[in-house]
């Protein structure tokens, strides 16, 4: 695109210079009204300039032989503000009436800013990029960056923006789609010899998959998870063992699920957990009632050991008694 631009300028130049020694820069009243091709400048006031900020314009325009078709081309000169010449370039087509729409070039130097859309089919960044602009103030979303694929409708739309929510505070929000039917999804992942691997995926339903492409659940894992800590809520807990009306099951009828079902009661058996797995919080609470069931059996025979203590010194006494009477 810019080795176009340039071989167009130097067709324009090298076109003109052929009349260089009668031609002259002329002063300008307002672009649309020019119907000859030269050379021309204009001030900051001049109506119809590219822009309303410049210092002064020179320019160069083609036109028809007798109507005011053709195109013109303007540089923008802003010895003030930018003393290193860095050049700002402006192209219009022009309608018999003169009227155009100009539009800016881009170039290597400088910064700049543009309206409408760019269409590229590569391009690279080589500096920084900057997406939308900078608005002392401004709260709520900025400027979007959509991406587009074979497929693009209303409902199926991805971007990513700012969004600022107060004046120190901001997200980096990424939009995928519109629904929640969990059809679409970002993907974190690497693409080995044509092969996608997904690493993470977030689907636009909220559900987060690590190792898992489609997740099913708020969290989905495939592989371990390491923690220095790890906290979870719970709602009820196992304290209720302690309560007085709490019916403690008798060892002769623990003995007798364990006989017939090969595990504890109200513990899961080792094919349900194969099959189903298990609710953490859940799991632990059961646990933690049986261990709290043993403390009471624990606590129970040491009141039966101490009975029978005192029932054995008693008798030791009597026997020790009715041996000194004899």
């Amino acid at each position: 695109m810019k080795t176009k631009v340039i071989s167009l300028v130097a067709f324009i130049i090298i076109s003109l210079s052929v009349k260089s020694q009668t031609l002259r820069t002329v002063g300008l009243n307002d672009w649309d009204t020019i119907n000859e091709s030269g050379f021309f400048s204009s001030a900051r006031t001049t109506p119809n300039n590219p822009d309303s900020i410049s210092d002064i314009f020179y320019g160069i325009t083609i036109a028809h032989m007798s109507e005011k078709y053709g195109g013109q081309m303007a540089f923008r000169i802003m010895p003030h503000t930018q003393p290193k010449g860095i050049p700002n370039v402006w192209v219009r087509s022009r309608i018999h009436t003169g009227v155009g729409e100009w539009a800016k070039l881009i170039h290597s130097k400088g910064n700049h800013t543009m309206e409408g859309n760019l269409n590229f089919l590569n391009f690279t960044v080589r500096d920084n990029g900057y997406i939308g602009e900078n608005i002392t103030g401004k709260m709520g979303e900025g400027t979007r960056l959509y991406f587009q694929g074979n497929e693009l409708s209303n409902n199926k739309v991805f971007f990513i923006s700012k969004y600022n929510w107060s004046s120190n505070n901001s997200d980096l929000r990424i939009n995928v789609r519109s629904g929640n039917d969990g059809k679409d999804r970002f993907v974190v992942g690497n693409n080995i010899n044509n092969v996608w691997k997904s690493w993470l995926s977030v689907s636009n339903n909220g559900r987060v998959g690590i190792g898992v492409e489609n997740p099913q659940n708020a969290l989905d894992v495939k592989g371990t998870i390491c923690a220095d800590k790890v906290e979870i809520k719970a709602v009820t807990w196992a304290d209720f063992v302690f309560a007085k009306d709490y019916k403690l099951p008798s060892l002769e009828s623990v003995k007798q699920h364990i006989d017939e079902h090969k595990h504890l009661p109200d513990i899961p058996s080792e094919k349900e957990v194969i099959e189903k797995g298990i609710d953490v919080v859940e799991m632990q609470a059961k646990l933690l009632q049986k261990i709290e069931e043993l403390t009471l059996y624990v606590i129970e025979q040491e009141q039966k050991n101490k009975d029978q203590k005192t029932q054995i010194e008693d008798l030791q006494n009597r026997l020790k008694n009715l041996e000194s009477t004899k």
